[in-house]
Formats: structure tokens, sequence, C-alpha cells
């Protein structure tokens, strides 16, 4: 409901705007475990965040063209190194030892101490997995003569997650970590476990893309340049 209210307010610039909240409010959640009764490991909060991003991109595709789609990407990519960037600086001056109204830096320390292979894994598998996602939609959009909404949008989104989780786990759990993680448990709880959840939260979403177009701005309506 959020991103369809910030595209009914503020057409594509409300949904790049939630991409990059999204994608912030994500890289904090990711620190939290849940468990679900359906899932046999736990899996990161911040994966149902981050899922939305994949629709917002979606919209951007359908309604404004693949080129708005793919510099919303650029500018969600251009966010997390600003907001890494502000973070490190924050956290590299000295706090007071009388801090009010407590002492704030061990929190934001747990919750902004950047982990290097992790940076590096969700900066590249982002990029990747979001370009090739509007790519798969345009193509499929231009093949159907954008009839199929629903196969475009749910093909493209599942094979991207698909692809974002496993650079992701790869980079992060094995090639770039200091003490690596068996394959078979990066498979299992990581790749396997997490996919699950976005295929299933990608199925659900599905149907806010049709929905949307009723939340498009007056001015937007009409308005058709996907296949680009």
């Amino acid at each position: 409901m959020l991103l369809l209210l910030s595209l009914r307010f503020f057409g594509s610039l409300g949904v790049m705007a939630y991409i990059i909240i999204a994608i912030t409010a994500t890289n904090i959640q990711v620190l939290k475990l849940v468990s679900y009764q359906w899932m046999p490991d736990p899996v990161a909060y911040g994966t149902i965040t981050f899922a939305t991003t994949f629709l917002a991109t979606d919209i951007l595709t359908e309604f404004y063209g693949k080129k708005t789609a793919q510099t919303a990407i650029f500018i969600g990519f251009c966010s997390m190194l600003i907001m890494m960037l502000m973070m490190v600086l924050t956290l590299g001056v000295r706090a007071t030892n009388a801090s009010f109204p407590v002492d704030a830096q061990p929190h934001m320390l747990a919750l902004f101490k950047p982990a290097p292979q992790l940076f590096v894994a969700s900066v590249i598998a982002y990029l990747s997995s979001h370009l090739i996602e509007t790519t798969i939609f345009a193509k499929i959009s231009a093949l159907t003569n954008r009839k199929l909404l629903w196969l475009r949008t749910n093909a493209s989104t599942i094979f991207a997650t698909a692809v974002d989780n496993f650079v992701f786990s790869i980079l992060a759990w094995i090639i770039l970590a200091e003490t690596p993680l068996p394959w078979s448990v990066v498979f299992q709880t990581y790749i396997v476990g997490t996919m699950i959840m976005r295929a299933i939260i990608a199925v659900l979403t599905s149907p806010t893309l049709y929905i949307a177009k009723r939340f498009l701005p007056k001015h937007s309506i009409g308005f058709s340049n996907a296949p680009q």
C-alpha cells in the first residue's frame, strides 16, 4: 500500500523514493531473523522488504518505461553508497562520555558498522538482479504485445530474485567470507530457504501491478512507453 500511495501522489518520483527507502530499511532489517511455520529455517526479515523493490521496478517499467526503471535502479545503488559513507563518517567521530539521552554509539555500531563482504555482495547482487529483472520484463512485454502482465511480472521477478539470492549468498558466505561456510549450508539455508520466501512474495504481490494502474496520477493515465 505504501508503494501504491507513493505512486498515486508522486508518480515515478514517488516509486523511486520508495526504492531508496526500502533499500535503506533492508540493510537494517537484514540483521533480524524471523521464523515462519511454513519455512524450515529462519530468514532475514529484510528479505520481505527487499522483495517489494522488484515490484517497484516492474511498476516503473510497465508505466514509465525500461529507461526510467533502470535510472531508479542506479539511484538506489547510489543511495546505498551514500548511506554507507555517511554512517562510516558518523561512526568515526568520537562520542562524548555523557551522550544524551543515552550512549548511542554502541547501538549505531551494531546497526551500521560495515561488514565489507556483505556490502560488496549486496551491491553486486542488487545491481545485477534488478537490471536483469527490468530487461526480462521489457522483453516479455514486447514479445506479448504488452499482454499477459501476470506472466512478465512473475517470470522476471522470480528469476531476478533467484539471481540476487544466489549471487549474494555465494559472494557473502563463500567467496568473500573470512571463514567460508560449507556449500551445503549456504545452499539449503541461504539460497533455497530465502528463494522460497521470495517466490511466495512475488506471486502474492503480482496482482498489485494490475491495481497500480488505478493509482497512477492523472497526468500519467494513458502514458505508455514500456518497450524501450
